[in-house]
């Protein structure tokens, strides 16, 4: 009934019900069957009729979508909505910033504002993963209280002006634009954006003393139910009538994608980077620099995971977006997300912002401050993809370190073994009690939980082991039988192989001198991963979930366990979810060690042992304890304020930096080292 003219309506109908106006617009289009309902239900729906819904946010609808959604369903889609203030943080440097500083500066002249509310509505807008439509609803919230602002200052002594006061509006939900999977959330958006109207209506005519009355509804949000990635945007919207591009892209981790998202991220991508190496929010970049390239003046911003702007991802992605000219101009470092729904979910995001550009343009970067508890907001020549102020070029994995006296780095042996070969510290000890003979070859297990933790592992390492010797063991040939069957079954080929050799390792690497031990993985709780010595008496085997650097001192051990390293490896570095995943080719060859003196080496190993004698001062502690950040001892946290201002002095810098500042030096170390050599060039990504 609400979307027929009152001219088409029957005229038996209840005149209670031939009350109610003409709506018509999308809202009312579709015929659904009333559900059954029992009188609990129904007490209920008359209770939400007399809330005054005018209070709340059309953006919350947002929240409660995600919080009745199937939470398998809704990760899946990678379907994550966001809050008011973090869509505020994406629109103000994206356009509003600017927008209110140039009404600012319009004062009260009467050209000057004309001027200004007509470019107001000259604007549009497209969300190509709208949604529940937050971001759609809070921008044209926001441009409406400028308009509003706009008219009251044109017009500061009339309460009511006209009698059409709707015809002094200019801004219109025709602005507005977005692309959505599923079909509810973009019937929820539809609804919130006429509901935002109504409000920033109702807001005029409070200030002019007249109601609006816009019923029937005659244009609306433009919200297509579709597929954003296997659509041309410009149906939608044609690129020379856009000016912006936001939004917040599903998250779905590049290991996680179902065959459908994966040929979407292909088709996106095509040739112009390895699209099985990334996230699938790196569609929405693709994309948004195909429609960008039909008119150079759009601008645009997504909520991103922070995954695109660390690790492996960086050098995949961003050299590819700087050759289709997107380049960054402002960015929020990662920040944790958050929003009004129940249940939801844990993620680290960065907004970004970008625009199509010869060369990277000036730029601003937001960060917060934890220690003021504020948010900075600094301007900068540039800012790469790692949302830092440094040149356009990204460290790739490398097979040796940048400089040649840099000791390389091992990753430990790999058992394949299905724990035929790995002893617990209760079994090594009956090994050494009931078999001489195995007892021989039971070596130390370095593993970085272990390592981390405090706990004791042993290996059987049978390299020198004789058949004969192996022979006469039923210890070890029942182990070793274990190896072989579990082995067989493997899937890969490579292990299979190794079946034949049940007494091997898969990989075999062992150090033969003292050597530092490097877990690969540990918590992002942590500032750092923690790394240790090791002497070679312990004939010690490395297990591959460590690695190890034999021949080191106590001074490169205080740069690998300094802030500077450490900042290089939390950017540089991949992640396991928000975890530390050290890779030996694309943290440790990369870092741009530095020549030191005499002197400054001295200084760095002096404050390094000043380390180690802080963990040896709480020997019930494990590395784990003494490293997590509520209980980090006051020694060692000292020890480590000492050593960073070594290390930092060494890299020439006596005031310590911000991890911004650290990286930008980096970074422009990095080049340095890198460029001379022609034969390094190939480690070198540039956009």
């Amino acid at each position: 009934m609400l979307d027929e003219s009152e001219a088409d309506r029957t005229t038996a109908l209840d005149e209670d019900l031939a009350a109610f106006p003409h709506v018509n617009g999308p809202l009312f289009a579709e015929h659904i069957d009333p559900p059954d309902t029992t009188r609990s239900m129904r007490e209920r729906l008359l209770e939400a009729t007399a809330f005054d819904w005018s209070q709340i946010s059309p953006a919350v609808f947002g929240s409660i979508f995600q919080s009745v959604m199937d939470p398998v369903r809704r990760r899946a889609l990678g379907a994550h909505y966001t809050s008011e203030a973090n869509i505020l943080k994406l629109i103000g440097p994206l356009f509003l910033d600017e927008l209110k500083a140039e009404l600012e500066g319009c004062g009260n002249s009467t050209r000057r504002l004309r001027l200004f509310h007509s470019r107001l509505g000259e604007l549009s807008f497209l969300d190509p993963a709208c949604g529940c439509g937050n971001f759609l609803v809070i921008a044209y919230r926001e441009l409406r209280a400028l308009e509003l602002e706009t008219l009251r200052r044109l017009f500061p002594d009339e309460r009511q002006m006209t009698t059409d006061l709707g015809s002094l509006r200019i801004v219109s939900l025709a602005q507005f634009h977005g692309i959505e999977l599923e079909e509810f959330p973009a019937r929820i958006a539809e609804a919130a954006m006429y509901l935002a109207d109504h409000l920033a209506n109702d807001e005029l005519a409070k200030q002019f003393g007249m109601a609006i009355v816009e019923l029937p509804l005659e244009e609306g949000a433009q919200i297509r139910v579709d597929n954003a990635l296997g659509i041309d945007w410009a149906e939608m919207l044609p690129p020379s009538e856009c000016t912006h591009l936001l939004g917040n892209p599903p998250y779905v981790g590049k290991h996680l994608l179902d065959a459908e998202q994966k040929a979407d991220l292909e088709s996106a991508v095509g040739r112009r980077a390895r699209a099985g190496s990334l996230d699938y929010v790196a569609a929405w970049f693709f994309r948004a620099a195909d429609y960008m390239a039909g008119n150079p003046s759009i601008v645009g911003a997504f909520v991103s995971t922070n995954s695109i702007t660390q690790g492996e991802q960086v050098p995949t992605l961003w050299p590819a977006l700087h050759e289709l000219d997107l380049h960054l101009d402002f960015a929020w470092r990662t920040f944790n997300w958050t929003s009004e729904a129940r249940g939801a979910a844990h993620v680290h995001v960065v907004i970004v912002g970008f625009r199509l550009a010869e060369r990277a343009p000036p730029a601003r970067v937001f960060e917060f401050d934890p220690a003021s508890g504020t948010s900075l907001d600094r301007s900068v020549p540039h800012l790469n993809g790692y949302l830092i102020p440094a040149t356009e070029i990204y460290p790739t994995g490398r097979s040796r370190p940048l400089d040649a006296e840099t000791p390389p780095i091992v990753y430990g042996a790999k058992p394949a073994d299905g724990g035929g070969l790995l002893l617990t510290e209760a079994e090594a000890a009956r090994v050494r009690v009931r078999d001489p003979v195995a007892a021989a070859y039971v070596r130390p297990l370095f593993s970085a939980t272990e390592f981390l933790n405090g706990e004791r592992r042993f290996c059987l390492w049978l390299t020198d082991a004789s058949p004969a010797e192996v022979r006469s063991s039923p210890y070890l040939r029942e182990r070793l039988e274990a190896v072989r069957a579990f082995r067989r079954r493997s899937r890969k080929s490579k292990t299979r192989e190794m079946a034949e050799l049940p007494g091997l390792f898969a990989e075999v690497r062992r150090p033969t001198e003292s050597f530092i031990f490097v877990p690969r993985h540990a918590s992002a709780l942590r500032r750092l991963i923690p790394m240790g010595f090791a002497d070679e008496e312990l004939k010690a085997v490395v297990h591959d979930s460590g690695a190890y650097i034999e021949g080191a001192d106590l001074a490169h051990f205080g740069l690998l366990q300094s802030e500077m390293f450490s900042a290089w490896q939390r950017t540089i570095g991949g992640r396991i979810k928000s975890d530390y995943r050290f890779n030996n080719r694309l943290v440790y060859n990369t870092f741009p060690f530095p020549s030191l003196s005499a002197t400054q080496r001295k200084r760095i190993a002096a404050a390094a042992e000043d380390v180690l004698e802080a963990r040896g001062a709480h020997p019930d502690a494990s590395l784990a304890d003494l490293y997590d950040p509520l209980g980090m001892p006051a020694d060692l946290v000292q020890a480590h304020r000492d050593l960073d201002k070594a290390v930092d002095a060494a890299f020439g810098r006596r005031k310590a930096p911000s991890e911004a500042d650290r990286l930008t030096l980096l970074i422009s170390r990095y080049v340095e080292q890198a460029r001379p050599a022609p034969s390094l060039q190939e480690d070198v990504v540039s956009g």
